[in-house]
């Protein structure tokens, strides 16, 4: 819960409108010729100042002060961080001699300003912000996402940089997915904004010196975070480091937008990233075992390392996560020495052994025309069975909705189905079903609870059905023969099956 306190309608159009005033009265001064000079020297087209409605706070101490030509409008630019009262009479501004750039909520409403110093001035801050107040709360706005926000959406990707200057060169290069946090490390707040436009994938993009560094480590415990609170499975987050005495706006200035898409397109997952992080400050891979693999001591500092993230992991990170130490530490049965706390609840039960199948569903649902809810059920089946998931083929699935739903054929399509005698891609479990309506009784199991929960089939599933029931049937052979050889490779009856499904 925030402390700032709760804002009424009323106030709230006093401080925007205030707000407003001096944003016209910032970009009024953009003219100056030490602005100017600013300006051209990074690289700023007008496109860019227009689009950001960027502007300029004249070094004086009372430029804004004598703006404000009504005091109602004088007190709510105090109330709204702008001004400030002196020890003595009168009031002063708060941004002097700075470029200015408007702070906008996804209303487009201006809610506060950063500032950001010409020149370097001793016990000045570079960038300065608006202040806490009943308007402007930094931890949950976002530089840029008013701006960007319809490409995100658009994108389902957000890009989160440092500075706003990074998020302008990105916009007009046509990169206009970029975010900036208000001059702090990302806050859950700022983390679920983002989320809240359907994005499906954040690329934090950090300066390649120290202290993007250290940002990319706070940056992750932020994720981390997002993970306990039960939103981080299902999301793609992605750690781009620059390189040396680069930000993204100095990047894209000298090398283009190209490469900077190709480096954002190779960054680091968080699994990777996580890896990474835990392999800081160890001997490997200077120093190994004679076997090749990590030393001991390595492998053990690994996995207390580790342990920080199992303990904070939804399922599909927490799997993902022993995998790799799995890899990584593969003497020292990780399943077992980097819990501290039980595992995520829907893994509770699963055999470590059955953890890459559950991945493996679980990157399979993401793929553009996944049948998610297939795939769904086929992860239910192999986290309360630990025998191997069922592989249903489509038309298998097809054909159980069409046995279960087609009151009018129900009979003839369970003759059919019954007669199949090929044991794959999950036919003998549509067996069970055509059998058990045949007889009379009430089908069980997982792909009967599926196509039950899915309907009849349209018109147009049951012409594919019907146009690929020869090629299902060949596959299903095939397949079996394949199991078959693969058990006994010396097998004549097996090779003969599949050259004759094959057609030689």
């Amino acid at each position: 819960m925030s402390d700032t306190p709760s804002i009424t309608d009323e106030q709230r159009t006093r401080l925007v409108t205030a707000m407003q005033v001096a944003r016209i009265y910032f970009q009024n001064n953009l003219k100056d010729p030490a602005a100017q000079a600013y300006v051209q020297k990074r690289g700023l087209s007008k496109k860019d100042i227009f689009n950001f409605q960027i502007g300029y706070a004249p070094d004086a101490w009372d430029g804004l002060v004598k703006h404000y030509s009504h005091v109602s409008m004088k007190d709510a630019a105090h109330e709204a961080g702008l001004l400030k009262q002196r020890e003595t009479k009168g009031s002063f501004d708060i941004f002097r001699g700075r470029l200015i750039f408007p702070i906008k909520n996804l209303d487009g409403d201006v809610v506060g300003f950063g500032g950001r110093q010409l020149e370097a001035q001793e016990g000045s801050p570079k960038y300065l912000n608006t202040s806490e107040t009943p308007l402007f709360k930094k931890g949950e706005l976002l530089y840029g996402l008013f701006e960007n926000q319809r490409e995100i959406a658009t994108s389902r990707e957000a890009v989160i940089v440092e500075g706003y200057l990074d998020v302008i060169a990105m916009h007009g290069a046509g990169v206009r997915t970029g975010l900036a946090p208000m001059g702090t490390a990302l806050t859950p707040q700022q983390l679920k904004k983002i989320t809240d436009l359907g994005v499906e994938r954040v690329v934090f993009c950090f300066d390649g010196d120290a202290a993007g560094q250290r940002a990319a480590a706070r940056t992750l415990e932020t994720v981390m975070q997002h993970h306990v609170a039960g939103h981080g499975d299902g999301l793609e987050f992605r750690f781009l480091l620059l390189p040396d005495d680069h930000d993204p706006d100095s990047f894209i200035r000298q090398f283009g937008v190209d490469q900077f898409t190709t480096l954002k397109g190779g960054a680091q997952g968080l699994v990777e990233f996580i890896h990474k992080t835990c392999t800081r400050g160890l001997m490997w891979p200077r120093f190994m075992g004679k076997d090749g693999a990590p030393s001991l001591e390595d492998q053990a500092a690994y996995l207390a390392n580790l342990r920080a993230f199992t303990d904070q992991a939804g399922p599909l990170l927490y799997a993902q996560l022993l995998i790799q130490a799995w890899r990584f530490a593969p003497t020292a049965r990780p399943e077992s020495t980097v819990i501290t706390l039980p595992p995520p609840a829907e893994l509770r039960e699963l055999p470590f052994d059955r953890y890459e199948k559950y991945v493996e569903l679980k990157h399979a649902q993401q793929a553009p025309g996944a049948d998610r809810e297939l795939l769904e059920v086929r992860i239910q089946s192999i986290l309360t069975n630990s025998q191997a998931a069922p592989t249903w083929d489509l038309n298998t699935a097809l054909a159980a909705r069409w046995v279960i739903h087609d009151s009018q054929l129900q009979g003839a399509i369970a003759q059919k189905l019954a007669g199949i005698a090929v044991k794959t891609l999950g036919i003998p479990e549509l067996v069970t079903i055509a059998k058990t309506i045949l007889e009379k009784g009430t089908p069980t199991g997982a792909l009967y609870e599926y196509a039950a929960a899915h309907g009849p089939l349209s018109p147009t599933e049951i012409k594919e059905l019907r146009a690929n029931w020869d090629s299902w049937m060949r596959r299903a052979i095939i397949q079996q023969g394949a199991e078959a050889l693969h058990a006994n490779p010396d097998s004549q009856n097996a090779r003969q099956t599949i050259k004759a499904a094959l057609g030689y």
